[in-house]
């Protein structure tokens, strides 16, 4: 009898550690999320051709964005500016368009779309739900294209290279300690924290 109530305490041991887990996990993944807005781009299809004019969109649009994120101090202040411009956005969207010879339509929106885990210059954004602005060419059936539009990762093109000064001090502004260290720091404790969250953020897609 005292084994298996040994065993239930255990097991009960168990449990509250894992409830925790997931709960601080949880914790985290909003936080990063929360200060982060994410971009991401659609394609007409797979063609070559969709793919190429995909990028030019997306071109079209950062420069568009660019300007009117300056001054901006937050993710939510930056989907609020990015909602009340979509009409700019899809205007600059549908002359590259129209450039390309192409006569597709598009569609700019902020909504809240899952990403998976990605990483610029240096930085590592676990996966799961992120507000993004998103815009779909034509069909929006091919390979997307995404980034985090703030802090500004998307216009100092980071994919290859470190994160400007000036990016990651408006990411460390953006979110509490914890996640910070979880999207920018190392170490195994940071590493298995990390895992937690990008479980969570794939189990949030079921």
């Amino acid at each position: 009898m005292k084994k298996l109530y040994y065993m239930a305490l255990t097991v009960a041991g168990i449990l509250s550690a894992a409830a925790a887990l997931a709960a601080m996990a949880e914790r985290t993944e909003t936080a990063v999320s929360g200060g982060v807005l994410r971009f991401h781009v659609l394609a007409n299809s797979d063609a070559e051709s969709d793919q190429a004019l995909k990028l030019r969109v997306r071109d079209a649009v950062l420069a568009a964005a660019e300007p009117l994120l300056a001054e901006s101090g937050s993710a939510e202040q930056s989907a609020e500016i990015i909602g009340n411009n979509l009409e700019l956005i899809e205007t600059a969207a549908r002359a590259e368009i129209a450039a390309g010879g192409f006569a597709y339509h598009v569609r700019a929106r902020v909504t809240r779309d899952v990403f998976p885990t990605k990483e610029y210059g240096g930085a590592r954004f676990p996966s799961g739900e992120y507000t993004a602005l998103r815009v779909e060419i034509g069909e929006a059936a091919g390979r997307n294209w995404w980034c985090v539009m703030f802090p500004p990762l998307c216009f100092a093109r980071t994919d290859g290279g470190e994160m400007p000064e000036e990016s990651k001090a408006k990411l460390e502004e953006s979110l509490p300690d914890d996640a910070y260290s979880l999207v920018t720091g190392d170490g195994a404790g940071i590493r298995v924290k990390f895992k937690l969250v990008e479980l969570l953020g794939e189990l949030s897609k079921h």
